[in-house]
């Protein structure tokens, strides 16, 4: 008699049958943004400040590519190219290296906060830093994020 065919007769339902589904913290529905509610978003920015390019670089960025908090903490200037067609690099989940298209107008203000860099800076200089010229860190940017949506809450949005 075949060893499967033994078995057969053994196993009587499921052996999973009787696990009970364990019942933690239900995790909340991540909210986004509608286009004209980043519109808003970019349009409210302050247009003075010592920071003010980097912020709308940021959030544009974050927009135009969809990448992950992490991913772009982890953005350094190797990563972007401007020819012949603009993109980014993006070092992704699984160490996967996805290829995102950048718009134009996401590529002008990336070449615009590059000029803003020392000229010495290495190639795995981070894209988005702090005030003190470090890579931002996640905490750093959902920061920034939320200081410039606080007006959408506010406004019940």
């Amino acid at each position: 008699m075949p060893v499967r065919a033994h078995f057969t007769h053994q196993v009587r339902g499921t052996p999973g049958g009787k696990v009970l589904k364990s019942r933690g913290p239900f995790l909340q529905k991540t909210d986004t943004l509608e286009r004209d509610e980043i519109e808003s978003v970019l349009a409210a920015l302050p247009s003075k400040g010592s920071l003010t390019l980097r912020d709308r670089a940021l959030l544009l960025f974050l927009y135009n590519t969809g990448a992950r908090v992490q991913e772009v903490a982890d953005l350094c200037m190797a990563n972007i190219k401007f020819d012949p067609h603009p993109c980014v690099h993006l070092h992704g989940k699984g160490n996967k290296w996805p290829i995102c298209p950048l718009w134009p107008e996401m590529a002008s203000l990336l070449r615009r906060l590059f000029d803003e860099q020392p000229t010495t800076a290495p190639p795995d200089h981070p894209v988005f830093t702090s005030s003190r010229g470090r890579a931002l860190t996640r905490f750093g940017i959902y920061k920034i994020v939320r200081r410039h949506t606080r007006h959408l809450i506010k406004s019940g949005s």
